[in-house]
């Protein structure tokens, strides 16, 4: 009998075949540790089905929703069926280092914690890398946190143990731009974390990325998370999403969609609340040059040191 798994990655998936291929290899690719992979179909249309039928890796179990279900019933349906101890989030648009998840492991238990995370390389729609979104100081993870989304990748970055993310209750149905915000919150506040300075994540910002095409839920899922962890926010006396950067994220959403007036509006929206010099900026670049606009992205990042490493090249 094979060995049982360390961790167990969770793909959710949706019409996206190449994509999922790529997230398979780089889920199957991670070196030094026992892992099988979770992969829930949420109704795809394409030839993701066959594709899952065919596979042949004793790793690799499938789940089919007949119908979309969404993407935290999607997760949520991984969740359930995971046998590891530990367990991983991957969306089928994103890339891991080989090392991710021994890193995060050895963090984890180094530390004694009950999630890890590491930074994350941030790319375009082309490839190409905008720079590393740095992960956040583990000793002042929560009111990060609170005041943004300050674990970077996405959901493609943190592992935890399972039984923590049972527990909690697995992601928010509720919720579809902000489930991983929502469920690093409550994990972050249930027990200890562990972060990795090494960029594990090669996470693409594309027009078809959800936080783009669903750039609209942000005002209602914002308040949503706002009553959901009214607790915690009076305890630090932080509030939820209360900066600049917040508003700023949610306009640079609109602003890859293509909607520059939306952006705009929401640049604006955000300068008048925050008094900020930042955001009306940035108002100003995004009416005045796309390309401009575009090189205000990259400058939002740590500028990346060498060549793009071989794992986060999407194309």
């Amino acid at each position: 009998m094979p060995e049982a798994p360390e961790i167990t990655a969770v793909i959710p998936t949706h019409n996206r075949r190449p994509m999922l291929e790529r997230a398979m290899s780089a889920a199957l690719g991670q070196r030094d540790v026992r892992m099988e992979v979770v992969v829930v179909d949420d109704g795809s249309e394409d030839d993701t089905h066959a594709r899952l039928v065919a596979e042949q890796d004793p790793r690799v179990r499938w789940i089919r929703h007949e119908h979309p279900l969404g993407v935290a019933r999607a997760r949520n349906a991984g969740i359930e069926q995971a046998r590891a101890p530990w367990i991983a989030f991957l969306d089928d648009d994103d890339l891991w280092s080989p090392e991710k998840l021994q890193l995060q492991l050895r963090a984890a238990a180094a530390s004694n914690a009950t999630m890890a995370y590491g930074s994350a390389i941030v790319l375009g729609a082309d490839g190409r890398a905008r720079g590393i979104d740095p992960a956040p100081d583990a000793e002042t993870l929560v009111p990060e946190l609170l005041r943004h989304n300050a674990i970077p990748g996405g959901c493609s970055n943190v592992i935890a143990r399972t039984d923590l993310v049972r527990s909690v209750g697995g992601f928010d149905v509720r919720l579809e731009l902000l489930a991983d915000w929502d469920m690093w919150l409550r994990l972050a506040t249930a027990g200890p974390a562990a972060g990795c300075p090494d960029a594990l994540v090669g996470y693409l910002d594309h027009p078809g990325s959800m936080h783009v095409r669903r750039a609209a839920l942000v005002p209602w899922e914002l308040g949503y998370l706002g009553t959901k962890h009214r607790e915690v926010v009076d305890a630090h006396g932080v509030p939820l999403g209360g900066g600049a950067w917040f508003v700023n994220w949610a306009a640079a959403g609109q602003r890859v969609a293509g909607d520059r007036l939306g952006s705009a509006r929401t640049y604006l929206r955000g300068a008048r609340q925050h008094r900020s010099r930042g955001s009306l900026l940035r108002a100003g670049v995004t009416l005045v040059s796309d390309r401009l606009a575009r090189r205000d992205l990259a400058e939002e990042f740590l500028p990346l040191e060498g060549p793009l490493p071989d794992w986060a090249k999407a194309q």
